[in-house]
């Protein structure tokens, strides 16, 4: 299950260098910890340097980050596609269908801003809609700093 493996994310952060960018995401990532049992269990800062959510390396770092994100996203629907199509003419799927743990998880990761699968934050929230990606990327107060989450 997904919950059980570290992932890597992205926090977009306002700050002045990226030395105070990696502090704003610790505090970030400090207050999901903390505050949100469910959401992270722990975290750590990569190795690697932040960078300017506008420069080319910022949004590379983003578009990939947001295609393993849609990847996930369509595993989901293919999970939905392949449970309810067998039920289409049905006035209602059977039951033991809604009630499946599999069925009800993909239904979940589909609608969350919180935990897997989200892949970008911003201001303690997840990403999910590609205007509000765009628009980060184009802050140039921004920083993407990246971490592992557990």
């Amino acid at each position: 299950m997904a919950e059980d493996r570290d992932y890597t994310v992205l926090i977009f952060v306002e700050a002045e260098t990226p030395q105070l960018a990696r502090e704003a995401a610790v505090g970030e990532l400090m207050a999901k910890t903390v505050a949100d049992r469910l959401s992270l269990r722990g975290f750590s800062l990569s190795y690697v340097e932040p960078v300017r959510a506008n420069s080319d390396e910022g949004r590379e770092v983003a578009h990939n980050m947001w295609i393993d994100y849609l990847q996930q996203n369509v595993q989901d629907l293919m999970v939905l596609c392949k449970t309810l199509v067998p039920h289409l003419d049905s006035e209602e799927p059977p039951i033991e269908i809604l009630d499946d743990w599999g069925f009800r998880s993909a239904c979940l990761r589909l609608g969350t801003i919180e935990s897997w699968p989200i892949r970008i934050y911003a201001q303690g929230l997840g990403v999910n809609n590609s205007s509000i990606l765009h628009d980060l990327l184009e802050d140039d107060s921004l920083w993407v700093v990246t971490a592992q989450i557990k």
